[in-house]
């Protein structure tokens, strides 16, 4: 307040009112005294009514400014909060470390050989007397990783006993018990403190490389500590009192006397946040696995290495395991999960089996997206049963009355429609047939044989882009004959055109895609199914680009006939060819929309694996797709309806 008398002993000034816990109010009164005056102040309500928060840290803000306070009387640094549309500040980022443990960061720039040990009592000393404080403080949990690893760079240059390691861990325990879950959440998801967990496993790794060979086997509450010589014999170890996590190394990769440091971290999983090496930030997956770390001497090396893992969660919609390994490289050094070198096996019975080429630290990344369920299975293969036996039919009927139905003046159109028609038909037949024989290879063994799967997914592929070709062959008949009046193709030219498009144009499509990912191994998925990659080399847009590609040509084709058709220019043809371009006209304008949509649904279940919805659409329809094709080639051509029931003696209806 800053008030001053004037000569006529009138008061002129500012008044900044502010009482906590007070507001003025309006039409109220009051009165400030000093030095024998009084000073009346009418109070005012602001215009905007604007809800404002204040307390003792972060003093007074309007919504949505930010505020920085003051930490703990046992605490150094600050925390930043913005204020609430509910009057209250919300903590946005806490950097308040523990007093004890910033005089200790100060104490280790000193750091050497000499004091090592003594610091890293120190250190699990503080961590066990404020092990409540240290759960839930960000800040002091990313400057005790900070102080473990400058003990890890300093014990690079002497050897490690078992007091300091054990010490090391101990520590270890605090910042990893399950109550400092939701402070690992905060520092995983802060830009500025997200590669804390990489440098504590950095750390973790640094220091195991240190410690000394006299130091035997140990176990503490979340580690597991092994060490063995191995000379022309395998190597095994067993993690945790379940099998959680198993290592096994043959003899035939195995070097004379060579080292072998494995270490089990049982908390680290909540703690490495599961960003990999396809996807910055994958949500819903989850490392499903402990941390198994794998090492050898400097001079040693090994190139075959099994491990097994143990799921961690084996409820909810969780699949498509990943073995994977900790690339401290990735994300501009901030690191992540890189399955490089390592693949996997088997999943079966909730263990998943890996071999990687390499040591480092290891585990399992799990995310949502399969979707195991025995209606979905029964729904599928009852589907393809109805759609092979309506193919099968209806290739039956056009044998039996082939002669019959094609007879005529010629005419060029009505025979390639049901060229096209069977084609269509027998694409379709012999996909079915690949699908049920490559779901017998891959449910036959619990790792799924690459040589026999790839020649499964490439006739499926194959297969199923001829099916698409040749509707494309029955669009652009269908165009042409409308378009096209006088100076038409032979029969022969036809045919030669039809077939190049139809056989030609997916077999080059089909041995591209065989070519290009063939040396990478990258064509087939090879996670429960014969079908073509998506995760490491995007092969399936070798069928998705060309399906959608000629579902949409087919659709333009239908507006282009439609509107020549209500031109009348349709009239000018002779009677088979108009009862040929309709049949076609039908045959596309249905079974565009149909393809086009189990296929826009196959492309939906890739961008959300998860949806059971769009599992169970795309199962009904692609497994029905022969049911549809049998339909539209009898009932839908009324000539090859009459000739089927012309002996039946009741009424049946054609479509005319």
């Amino acid at each position: 307040m800053q008030l001053t008398c004037n000569s006529n002993g009138d008061i002129q000034g500012t008044v900044n009112w502010k009482a906590k816990g007070t507001e003025l109010q309006s039409d109220s009164h009051y009165e400030l005294s000093s030095g024998g005056r009084t000073l009346t102040v009418k109070g005012v309500t602001p215009s905007d009514n604007a809800v404002t928060c204040d307390d003792n840290v972060y003093g007074f803000g309007k919504v949505g400014d930010i505020a920085v306070g003051q930490c703990g009387t046992n605490e150094v640094g600050s925390k930043t909060a913005k204020c609430g549309e509910d009057g209250k500040w919300k903590l946005v980022q806490n950097n308040c470390v523990l007093r004890v443990f910033q005089m200790l960061k100060e104490e280790s720039q000193d750091l050497d050989t000499n004091t090592i040990k003594e610091f890293v009592m120190k250190v699990t000393n503080a961590s066990q007397e404020h092990v409540e404080e240290v759960a839930t403080s960000p800040g002091t949990v990313a400057t005790i990783i900070t102080l473990l690893n400058t003990i890890a760079d300093v014990s690079q240059n002497i050897q490690v006993d078992q007091v300091v390691i054990e010490d090391f861990l101990q520590t270890l325990d605090v910042i990893t018990s399950p109550a400092t879950k939701e402070t690992w959440i905060e520092l995983n998801d802060n830009t500025e403190s997200k590669g804390n967990s990489s440098l504590l496993l950095m750390s973790l790794e640094n220091i195991f490389k240190s410690v000394s060979d006299d130091v035997p086997d140990f176990t503490t509450n979340t580690t597991e500590f092994r060490r063995a010589t191995i000379s022309n014999e395998p190597f095994k170890q067993i993690f945790g009192n379940d099998s959680i996590a198993t290592i096994f190394i043959s003899n035939t990769t195995l070097t004379t006397n060579v080292t072998i440091t494995s270490v089990a971290f049982f908390n680290l999983n909540f703690v490495l946040p599961a960003r990999n090496d396809s996807v910055n930030e994958t949500s819903g997956t989850v490392v499903n696995g402990i941390i198994v770390l794998v090492s050898v001497n400097k001079n040693d090396s090994i190139h075959n290495t099994t491990l097994t893992f143990r799921k961690l969660n084996t409820t909810g919609n969780l699949a498509n395991a990943d073995c994977v390994f900790w690339n401290f490289d990735l994300f501009n050094a901030i690191g992540g999960w890189d399955s490089f070198g390592c693949k996997r096996k088997s999943d079966l019975n909730g263990v998943v089996t890996c071999e990687c080429n390499h040591t480092t630290s290891f585990s399992i990344l799990m995310s949502p997206g399969g979707v195991d369920s025995a209606p979905l299975s029964i729904i599928t293969y009852v589907g393809v049963a109805v759609s092979m036996a309506s193919l099968v039919l209806f290739l039956l009927i056009e044998a039996i009355f082939w002669k019959p139905i094609t007879r005529g003046p010629s005419s060029p159109i009505l025979y390639l429609r049901h060229i096209s028609l069977v084609n269509i038909a027998v694409s379709l037949l012999i996909a079915n047939i690949w699908f049920i024989i490559g779901a017998a290879i891959s449910e036959s063994a619990p790792t799924v044989p690459i040589d026999p799967c790839s020649a499964a997914a490439f006739f499926i592929h194959f297969f199923y882009l001829a099916l698409f070709f040749w509707m494309l062959v029955s669009a652009l008949l269908l165009l042409y004959s409308i378009l096209v009046v006088f100076s038409r193709m032979s029969k022969s030219a036809m045919m030669a055109i039809a077939f190049c498009v139809g056989y030609g144009a997916p077999l080059i499509i089909s041995v591209v895609t065989v070519a290009s990912t063939a040396g990478g191994e990258t064509y087939i998925i090879k996670e429960g199914r014969c079908w073509l990659n998506w995760k490491e080399s995007k092969a399936q847009l070798a069928f998705i680009i060309p399906a959608l590609t000629i579902v949409f040509i087919n659709f333009l084709v239908m507006v282009v006939v439609l509107y020549k058709m209500l031109r009348k220019r349709v009239g000018e043809r002779s009677g088979d060819d108009k009862n040929a371009m309709t049949v076609i006209a039908r045959f596309v304008a249905v079974l565009t929309p149909v393809f086009g949509i189990t296929w826009g649904l196959g492309l939906g279940l890739m961008i959300s694996p998860e949806s059971l919805a769009l599992h169970y659409l795309f199962a009904i329809l692609n497994s029905l797709q022969g049911f549809f094709i049998a339909v539209l080639g009898t009932l839908f051509d009324k000539k090859v309806c009459v000739l089927m029931f012309s002996s039946l003696p009741m009424m049946v209806f054609c479509w005319s």
